[in-house]
Parts: C-alpha cells; structure tokens; sequence
C-alpha cells in the first residue's frame, strides 16, 4: 500500500488473486476424494427422475404391456420403446443444460475479454472446450436416461 498525497492506495488488495486459476493442478488435486462424488450428486437424482417419469408411462399403458405379454411379446419387445422414450428425455434435457453451459460460456468469455486483472478473464474457455464439454453432457444424458427407463422396466417386467 502506497500513500499518494492524503489518500491511501488499496488497490493491491482490492484485485483479485487468479493465479491459482491459470494453473489449477495443484488446487485440483488437493481436492481428491470430494472431487469424485460431485456427478452422482446430479447423475443419480436425474436417473430417478427419469426412472419415475418412465415408471409412470409403464403404469399408464399397463394394459397394453400386458396383452403384449399375453400375445408372446419378448422383454426386449416391449422394453425398447420404453428406453427410447427414456433415451428422448435425456437428449432434451442434456440438450437443454448443454445451451446453459453455452450461453454461461458466452456471458464469461465476453465478460472476461477485457484487463488481465478480472477474475472472467482466467475463467476463459476456447470454442473447442465448450463443443466437447456439451457433446459430453449430451452423451451422458442420453446414457442417464437409457439407463433410468431400463431399471424401470426391468422392475415391472420382472413382476
């Protein structure tokens, strides 16, 4: 801090400290083990929701899933349709927060365009990060939501 006539200089401390953020790896890995529960904290509650969105189609078209059987439908016969519909919902809902994490990229990249001193600007990310971190999120909806509705028809098969 610097004294400049009679007004006190805080502008050392008012910046903010990003140089942990240019080279993450040492916070990264400090974190370890809370690291590795953070997707099926989000992961699991989504494979619910779609487990009981699909539980709730299974029950309103029981009647059709049982002439199905009557008439000598396989399990897979009847379950495919069902982890389609499961498969659509992951790919809306993937694709839905694939567009957040799109326009937060957006809003972040323009935010942080300016001085080398914001706090944005670190948190950067190029065209090509933001591609394949949304074919990812998409790509595991789509598995969460294939996986949700064939737990869910197993269960009502099995019966």
């Amino acid at each position: 801090m610097t004294r400049s006539g009679d007004v006190l200089d805080l502008s050392a401390i008012a910046r903010p400290d990003v140089r942990w953020l240019q080279n993450p790896l040492p916070v990264a890995s400090s974190w370890g083990a809370p690291q590795s529960p953070v997707p099926s904290t989000t992961g699991i509650p989504a494979a619910v929701l779609i487990l009981n969105t699909i539980r709730m189609a299974i029950f309103a078209r029981r009647r059709e899933v049982s002439v199905m059987k009557l008439v000598g439908a396989t399990n897979w016969f009847i379950r495919v349709p069902f982890m389609s519909e499961g498969m659509l919902q992951g790919l809306f809902g993937s694709v839905l927060a694939a567009l957040v994490v799109w326009g937060v990229a957006l809003f972040i990249n323009h935010a942080g365009g300016g001085s080398n001193d914001n706090l944005l600007t670190a948190m950067r990310m190029s065209s090509s990060e933001i591609l394949v971190t949304n074919v990812v999120v998409v790509i595991i909806g789509m598995g969460i939501g294939s996986l949700g509705s064939a737990i869910a028809i197993r269960r009502f098969l099995d019966v």
